[in-house]
């Protein structure tokens, strides 16, 4: 799926963020907008099936944080996540018929 997944990071909990990572059930990009600059990767359990980016970002509110991610994403799909979402099982299936259904 040609998808890239936004995240904006201000003082989040690491262990929702984990746990976020966690439920994105595909191979994709996942762009962490991180407003804090204090997020390193060294905190994160990054599952193998994606390719973490931290973007230091001056914090100008959750809206400028996922349109930084919009604006850095090479995708055609972009889906925006709040750290303490947890998607489930299904979920990418389901967006996957959507986008076929659109495109």
């Amino acid at each position: 799926m040609n998808l890239t997944v936004v995240m904006v990071h201000f003082k989040s909990d690491k262990n929702k963020l984990n746990s976020c990572l966690k439920s994105i059930g595909i191979h994709t990009k996942v762009l962490i907008i991180d407003h804090s600059n204090d997020l390193k990767l060294d905190n994160i359990n990054i599952p193998k099936n994606i390719d973490i980016e931290i973007i230091k970002n001056k914090n100008l509110g959750n809206g400028a944080g996922i349109n930084c991610g919009i604006k850095n994403s090479k995708t055609n799909y972009v889906l925006y996540l709040d750290i303490d979402t947890i998607l489930p099982l299904n979920f990418f299936k389901h967006l996957e018929n959507v986008i076929n259904k659109v495109d």
